[in-house]
Parts: structure tokens; sequence; C-alpha cells
């Protein structure tokens, strides 16, 4: 991922979500390439487990950041 920024810290859940599956959070800073980063993070797969990736939708730092869907997000 170094291509992309550097990780800052992961934090692994130790409950469940609704759906029965283990979850986390990375962070990552210095991000050059926000939509390669998310692009190369869909469907990974790690020891037998697939991981499933989501940009957090409300931090500041992701106000107006485009959607795959082409719009934009509005600005508060």
């Amino acid at each position: 991922m170094g291509a992309y920024g550097e990780v800052e810290g992961a934090y692994i859940v130790r409950k469940w979500d609704k759906g029965g599956n283990k979850f986390g959070f990375m962070m990552f800073k210095n991000v050059r390439d926000r939509k390669g980063l998310e692009w190369n993070l869909r469907d990974l797969k790690m020891g037998g487990y697939k991981l499933i990736s989501n940009v957090v939708k409300f931090a500041l730092e992701n106000q107006g950041f485009v959607e795959q869907v082409g719009q934009k997000k509005p600005s508060i």
C-alpha cells in the first residue's frame, strides 16, 4: 500500500456486525490517490477471509470526495 499512502493504525473489533461478520478499522495518512487505494482494497482476500472496504462518509477530510456514481457529496 506504500504506493498510495502510509498505514497510520489498525484496530480489529472483538464484536460482530449484524450480518455476523468481524470488522475493523484502518487509518491511512498522506494518501496520494484515494480512488486508487479504495479500488485496490475492494474484495481483497487475506488468510481465507474476504475483506470489504468502505471510505468513512462523514469525516471532515472526505467532504467533497467524488463518489463512484459521479455525484459530489454536499458540503456542510
